[in-house]
């Protein structure tokens, strides 16, 4: 008998989701995290971002990471997307968009004007999906390792 597949749903992260990120970041550092790490790791960043998973029936496949912040120079807060992730094996663009749109509508809400994320220079795929949803080249962005303290 056919069954219509899951459509994904995106909420946000609470604690419970430990052992989901957990499992999650395998996939995205091909190492593992313990649940109790990950849990310091989520309530840490809870505190600075917003954290939306993805989920396909209770697996969570997918998360992207919002990062509101006032700044000195602008009255309305800066938005940023600090993580996007979605492994191969999903649904990508249609789970990318769906997560993308709920950041869009938190920032929205927040009050900031513009949101801006980053992606690799050489990953095509990802900058013509965000092209395509109506991102635009705007910066270089920069970085320096600063070694192990």
């Amino acid at each position: 008998m056919y069954q219509e597949p899951l459509s994904p749903i995106v909420r946000i992260a609470t604690t419970v989701d430990a052992t989901h990120l957990a499992h999650l970041y395998e996939h995205i550092e091909a190492r593992s995290l313990s649940t109790s790490h990950m849990l310091a790791r989520l309530q840490a960043a809870q505190a600075l971002e917003t954290i939306f998973l993805a989920e396909v029936g209770e697996q969570v496949v997918a998360l992207a990471c919002l990062r509101l912040a006032p700044t000195l120079t602008s009255e309305t807060p800066h938005a940023e997307i600090t993580e996007l992730y979605v492994p191969g094996g999903s649904p990508e663009q249609q789970i990318e968009q769906l997560l993308l749109e709920q950041c869009e509508i938190l920032a929205r809400q927040r009050g900031a004007q513009s949101i801006a994320l980053l992606a690799g220079l050489k990953n095509e795929n990802a900058q013509g999906l965000y092209h395509r949803l109506g991102y635009r080249d705007y910066a270089l962005a920069m970085r320096k390792l600063l070694g192990v303290a």
